[in-house]
């Protein structure tokens, strides 16, 4: 059938294959026919931009319980208009108090979604920590912490001057000093990992008696490692929901609505209420809400009964899901590569690099480029960074200036977060949407007489978890993902909030069948670019 396809390809495309050492595929990967799904009148641009949808009324408009400082703020930092997503969570956290699991596609604007209830909830005045957000990395926690700061920015009180004060408790981040301020002084929000939350409410650092909003972003993923890590192991397929792990017991013993802190004397004060003379110790009750984010978090029965019965959350949650089985953002393209074998993997994703980069700058788009690899941990990463800068810098030095680096979890959290850096470069975070592109060939040119900058991250899974960086425009898997999920959140990086992206895979003959089932499973197009030829000494 190969040949067949082949020997059908015009005589131009093939007089150009030879210097890329691939020929041009037309094969693709169709997705399955569904059913119709109506589509409510306010998701008008549903298949344009999908959970990202635009709503026409403003945050204020839409709710309008929410503090007056919190909406404006946002109007502030352009955060307008909620997208669908959005204002369906926040409706069901705010307005009708529920407990909430969040399920939505990558890049719609989830963490807003919960941040903006979390802060309405948030008494500044009060001096105890009174929100937690768990988180699975290191990185993406950074990323939430700063987005909650620079909305509490506008929080202060306007007869004491309090404010909301957010505080990370974070690999690296100086745990000893933390844990005196979150005693002496607690702040109003706490960021962390579960291990390392887990460390310093066992310690005692951390007064927890009045919590009254937990969230958990990326829940599966902190669910899938009992280290609060993320692992891409191919024995991790199923969330752990057993009653072991530190999200387990942070949740169901800590931050338990139920859970009565008897063993923390000084606690027992604060919180015991005289009744003729005698006391009695309260607990959280049911005022806690508990909300749960992810683009993939499990939407069977059972996990809903097992929030309950575990003690993560005090009443079964209500599901809130905008466009249930659509992982991915319709606005990301889905390509693949075949290489000859593993060793000509490098050479096809530096040509693959050079050809996507040169294609826009023909088409006069963005002078910046970034370009998010996904690796094996087994892979020598610096090694290959150095390979790409070397070769592209070469190719690409009249138009553009070439940095690659390396990001891993093993790394020491300053390596990390310089790769961070250098990748990220200006203020990126949650970015203005980008809702009224214009079609492609239509856009301004940007890139007349200015040298342009193509960044490039190389980094395991670590990298695929929430991570917002607007303009990344390119996620190539160097190395397949093993399972759906997996590349939901990788392929999430790009196409954010109502952007283009292109997610590309290179793979081997061999792997051809692992992908095709990849895209049944997710419901994707995913069309075949270009294919090695037997020649091709790279």
């Amino acid at each position: 059938m190969y040949k067949i396809r082949r020997y059908s390809i015009t005589i131009g495309l093939l007089a150009v294959a030879p210097s890329f050492g691939f020929i041009p595929s037309t094969r693709n990967f169709q997705r399955p026919q569904k059913a119709h799904t109506k589509i409510h009148a306010e998701t008008v641009n549903y298949k344009t931009f999908g959970d990202a949808t635009l709503s026409n009324e403003t945050f204020a408009e839409h709710f309008p319980t929410m503090p007056r400082w919190l909406s404006s703020r946002a109007d502030e930092c352009g955060w307008k208009n909620p997208t669908l997503i959005q204002h369906r969570a926040i409706d069901a956290i705010l307005n009708d108090g529920n407990d909430v699991i969040i399920q939505a596609q990558t890049g719609s604007g989830k963490t807003l979604g919960y941040l903006l209830p979390l802060l309405s909830r948030i008494d500044p005045t009060r001096s105890s920590i009174q929100g937690i957000i768990v988180v699975p990395t290191r990185e993406l926690g950074v990323q939430v912490a700063r987005v909650a700061r620079r909305l509490a920015a506008g929080s202060v009180d306007s007869e004491t001057g309090a404010k909301i004060m957010v505080m990370s408790v974070l690999q690296g981040s100086g745990n000893k000093r933390q844990r005196a301020w979150a005693r002496s002084d607690p702040p109003h929000v706490v960021i962390g990992t579960p291990r390392e939350l887990g460390d310093i409410v066992k310690r005692k650092g951390m007064k927890y008696h009045a919590v009254k909003f937990v969230v958990v972003d990326e829940v599966d993923a902190c669910l899938l490692n009992n280290q609060g890590t993320i692992v891409s192991s191919k024995s991790s397929k199923s969330l752990n929901v057993s009653g072991s792990g530190p999200l387990h017991e942070l949740l169901s013993r800590y931050l338990s609505p139920t859970f009565e802190e008897a063993e923390d004397e000084e606690v027992i004060q604060q919180l015991s209420l005289v009744e003729g003379g005698g006391s009695r110790i309260v607990s959280h009750g049911t005022d806690r809400q508990t909300v749960f984010v992810s683009a993939t978090i499990p939407q069977h029965n059972h996990f809903l009964k097992s929030c309950v019965q575990n003690q993560w959350m005090v009443r079964e949650p209500v599901y809130v899901c905008a466009s249930p089985g659509e992982l991915i953002p319709p606005t990301l393209k889905h390509c693949y590569v075949v290489c000859k074998g593993m060793e000509q993997k490098m050479g096809g994703l530096i040509r693959m690099i050079h050809k996507q980069i040169m294609k826009r700058k023909k088409s006069k788009l963005d002078t910046t480029c970034r370009v998010l690899v996904f690796c094996e941990p087994k892979r020598h990463l610096e090694e290959m960074a150095e390979i790409l800068k070397r070769d592209l810098s070469k190719s690409l030095d009249s138009v553009y200036d070439v940095s690659a680096s390396v990001l891993r979890y093993e790394d020491p959290t300053s390596v990390r977060m310089a790769a961070m850096e250098e990748f990220r470069g200006a203020d990126t975070y949650l970015g203005g949407r980008i809702m009224d592109e214009v079609s492609e060939g239509d856009e301004k040119d940007t890139s007349q007489g200015v040298k342009g900058d193509l960044r490039i991250l190389l980094s395991t899974d670590i990298a695929a978890r929430g991570l917002d960086i607007s303009d990344i425009t390119h996620v190539i898997n160097f190395d397949l993902p093993h399972e759906g999920d997996i590349y939901v959140h990788r392929g999430g990086r790009a196409g954010r909030l109502g952007r283009k992206g292109l997610v590309m895979s290179l793979i081997t003959h061999e792997q051809e069948f692992v992908l095709e089932r990849l895209a049944n499973k997710l419901g994707l197009d995913i069309k075949c670019i270009a294919r090695q030829q037997k020649g091709a000494k790279r």
